[in-house]
């Protein structure tokens, strides 16, 4: 946090403990050393914000809503993965935006598609997750300063090419979205 507030950076991504910690970690959102940097945050304006990482213990819609719930700090935000909710099963409905949309922070958007049973990244666009419909129903709930940001996970030869398709790709669906031209 000193570092960001040296640096200007006004918002962290921060990730829950790993599931195999289990419930012998008692409740995050009520977790002390969150409740630090929280503090620590707050007194340099920047954000915290919570990524829904499988790996980690907040990762599913309900986990995602009960920590916001109980933890109502102004300083803590959503840092939405989209493709990690639908990788596990989780569907991008209007109730669960509308219960985390006003704090989400900052979005994600990758791709895959499933060849051979595996899961193979892909560019944003050419994959098997709807953006054209889920992007801006997302967006119709969120605040207008949310930032949206593309994640390549490709292979290192392969990472210059995906990125710029994958932003080419958002930027158009972005442009599209605030001339209207996609509704929610």
């Amino acid at each position: 946090i000193e570092v960001a507030d040296a640096l200007e950076i006004p918002k962290l991504r921060i990730f829950s403990e790993l599931k195999s910690v289990g419930s012998a970690a008692g409740d995050f959102a009520a977790n002390q050393l969150l409740e630090y940097a929280l503090t620590e945050a707050a007194k340099r304006n920047i954000d915290l914000l919570i990524e829904n990482e499988p790996v980690c213990r907040i990762h599913t819609k309900a986990t995602l809503v009960g920590f916001l719930d109980k933890n109502q700090s102004p300083n803590l935000k959503l840092w939405l993965d989209i493709a990690n909710l639908l990788e596990i099963g989780e569907t991008i409905d209007e109730n669960f935006l509308a219960s985390v949309g006003l704090r989400t922070g900052y979005i994600h958007v990758k791709n895959y598609v499933i060849k051979d049973g595996t899961r193979q990244y892909v560019p944003a666009g050419n994959g098997e997750i709807d953006y054209d419909s889920i992007l801006p129903l997302v967006l119709s709930h969120c605040p207008q300063d949310v930032i949206v940001s593309v994640e390549t996970h490709a292979p290192r030869e392969e990472k210059i090419a995906a990125s710029r398709s994958s932003l080419v790709y958002l930027s158009e669906l972005l442009n599209k979205y605030q001339k209207g031209e996609h509704h929610a």
